[in-house]
């Protein structure tokens, strides 16, 4: 009975195999499912079962040593600046599902649900002078214009800038494309430490009259809040 379809056993074989390999696309199982194949084709051919193995075996040690290695430089390759794993996610934005403080929170990136910290005590508040420090606006400095709790995003004045169609609400208003600021998310940027200029984590002290400051951690210095 497998004399008559050994051909389909094998071919079987190789496509278990090729499902593996979509999993973990190491290039390991592809290598062997193409053994699996030259199996199929022995058998086909009508090779007795031994030499059917032989085959499969030949096959799959030739393809790991030469394929594999070329398939791995070839498709393997990761790009220059390109990161794998949770540092793919450093600056992409990411929806807020549970609020999060120093301690703790969920965000949601990418399709998928992660803890997350923040970097910073202090929540950021409008008129605060920030700098993004991880992301497609690295380096760019801007007044917070608008917090958005909800969601754990800023509207920072000239930075993510998009295109809009206005349509007018009233006759005094005219319809349009505008450039407004999109909102980025507030990890990305860094309070501006008031000596230096430069980005800072902060601290809070609580003064004797119950007042609560920002401090720079690099300085020491009050940061203002703008109210």
């Amino acid at each position: 009975m497998f004399e008559d379809y050994g051909w389909l056993a094998w071919l079987g074989v190789a496509i278990a195999l090729g499902a593996i390999e979509a999993a973990t696309v190491d290039f390991v199982f592809a290598m062997l499912a193409g053994g699996a194949l030259g199996g199929s084709v022995a058998a086909a051919l009508g090779a007795p079962f031994p030499l059917q193995v032989v085959v499969a075996l030949v096959v799959a040690g030739v393809l790991l040593g030469v394929a594999r290695p070329w398939a791995k430089s070839r498709f393997g390759a990761r790009p220059e600046g390109i990161t794998m794993g949770t540092a793919s996610y450093i600056g992409r934005s990411a929806f807020v599902t549970e609020t999060v403080t120093q301690h703790g929170g969920r965000v949601k990136v990418g399709g998928e649900t992660w803890s997350a910290k923040s970097s910073d005590p202090e929540p950021h508040e409008p008129g605060d002078e920030v700098r993004v420090v991880r992301g497609d606006h690295k380096g760019e400095t801007g007044k917070v214009m608008r917090v958005l709790l909800k969601t754990g995003r800023i509207v920072v004045q000239g930075v993510n800038l998009v295109k809009k169609h206005r349509r007018a609400r009233n006759p005094e208003e005219q319809s349009g494309i505008i450039e407004m600021e999109a909102p980025i998310h507030a990890s990305n940027v860094m309070l501006l430490d008031p000596k230096s200029g430069e980005p800072t984590r902060t601290r809070r002290r609580i003064d004797t009259d119950g007042t609560k400051e920002r401090l720079s951690v690099k300085s020491g210095v009050a940061i203002p809040r703008n109210r």
